[in-house]
C-alpha cells in the first residue's frame, strides 16, 4: 500500500528500524506506480517481500477467489511475484513470502489437501521462508517450519515499546 511508503517507511527510518513489506506486485496503485520508492525502501535495508501478484484468497468476500485457481494459476502467482521483485530491485538474496489471507491452499473442496502440498512446494521453489497465520503463541525456535513462520499477532492498538519488546 502507498501508506507503507508514505508513513511506515519514514517512521521506521526515523527510529533506526528495518521492516518487511509484503507487496502485491499486480497492484497498480503502489508497486507499479512507484518503483523508485520501493527501490529506495529496499536500499535503506528494508525487505521487500512477496504477497503474490493478485492476492488470491479463499475467503468468498475477497476477490480474487483462490477457490477457482488451478495449480498452474497458483504457480504463476508465486513465480511471477518473485521474478518481479528480483527484476525491479535487483536483489540477489532470498525472498520471503506471506500467504494471502493466511490461506495455505487453493482450489475446490476435494483438492484442498493435495493443493496445500503443492502450494508449499511452489513457495519453497521461489522463497526461503514464508509467514503463516493464526499461530500467535510463542513456539520453540527449533520447531519453526521456514515455510510457516508464525506471525507475532495483531499490532493494532499496541504502542511502540510493546511492539519492540
Amino acid at each position: 500500500m502507498e501508506t507503507q511508503l508514505d508513513n511506515a517507511g519514514p517512521i521506521l527510518k526515523k527510529h533506526g528500524l528495518k521492516g518487511t513489506f509484503f507487496v502485491i506486485t499486480g497492484n497498480l496503485n503502489s508497486w507499479r506506480k512507484r518503483p523508485d520508492d520501493w527501490g529506495r525502501l529496499a536500499a535503506e535495508g528494508n525487505e521487500i517481500a512477496s504477497h503474490t501478484v493478485n492476492h488470491p484468497c479463499m475467503l468468498k468476500s475477497i476477490e480474487i477467489h483462490s477457490q477457482t485457481y488451478t495449480a498452474e494459476m497458483m504457480l504463476r502467482e508465486i513465480r511471477d511475484s518473485s521474478e518481479s521483485i528480483i527484476a525491479r530491485l535487483g536483489v540477489r538474496r532470498g525472498l520471503t513470502f506471506a500467504y494471502p489471507c493466511g490461506d495455505m491452499t487453493f482450489g475446490g473442496e476435494a483438492d484442498l489437501a493435495r493443493n496445500q502440498a503443492r502450494y508449499m512446494d511452489y513457495v519453497a521453489q521461489y522463497y526461503f521462508a514464508a509467514r503463516g497465520y493464526n499461530a500467535w503463541a510463542p513456539i520453540v525456535a527449533e520447531d519453526i517450519n521456514p515455510l510457516t513462520v508464525p506471525v507475532l499477532g495483531w499490532t493494532f492498538g499496541r504502542d511502540f515499546p510493546s511492539l519492540l519488546a
